[in-house]
């Protein structure tokens, strides 16, 4: 399942990657006030630098 999940995403192109991220974000606009789009791990890393990390969540 996992290696389903990664040939998947491999495929993905830019554009239905961009396509599926406006979706999810257009849609859940009333229910967050902050989102950020980086890889996980600048995320993570910058996280660790705050006084107070923000809650990370995968959005795709």
């Amino acid at each position: 399942m996992l290696e389903d999940r990664y040939a998947q995403l491999r495929r993905a192109t830019p554009k239905a990657v961009k396509r599926a991220l406006l979706q999810v974000l257009e849609g859940n606009q009333d229910k967050a006030s902050i989102c950020v789009v980086a890889s996980r791990e600048k995320l993570e890393a910058e996280n660790q630098k705050m006084a107070q990390p923000l809650s990370l969540e995968n959005i795709l």
